[in-house]
């Protein structure tokens, strides 16, 4: 199972879309807590997180440690890491600082991607790639 998390779900229909018609099996949260939720609950057959990093925070997280909700992905990946090191990441979101990037690419098990750069079509192909290599 694959298991999106953004809050923008309207502009994440055509990945999501994309995605089950390339035959994935795909769940989409639009909250950190209802994500962070069914990860836990599904962490056994979960094979892929794709994940937004900016979020509101909700009850998971406090507006302190995800700075106002700009790294609320960042803290949800930190608990991700926290009990699977090699689960396959994709951080798929709109615009990022240099350092905020250069931390994800210390981890071989996440790739980063920007929104406007990644039609849904070519998500896909990363995804298949993603999975294979995980095998």
């Amino acid at each position: 199972m694959i298991l999106m998390i953004d809050d923008e779900k309207r502009a994440l229909d055509s990945y999501f879309s994309e995605l089950q018609m390339s035959n994935f099996r795909v769940s989409f949260e639009s909250s950190v807590d209802a994500g962070l939720k069914l990860f836990e609950e599904n962490s056994t057959e979960l094979e892929l997180l794709i994940l937004d990093l900016m979020m509101p925070y909700g009850e998971a997280f406090n507006e302190d440690e995800t700075e106002r909700g700009f790294k609320t992905g960042v803290r949800f990946y930190e608990r991700v890491r926290a009990t699977n090191e090699r689960l396959p990441i994709i951080i798929l979101t709109n615009s990022v600082d240099e350092g905020t990037r250069k931390f994800f690419e210390k981890d071989p098990h996440c790739q980063f991607f920007e929104k406007e750069q990644l039609l849904p079509f070519e998500l896909a192909d990363v995804v298949r790639d993603v999975l294979e290599k995980a095998k």
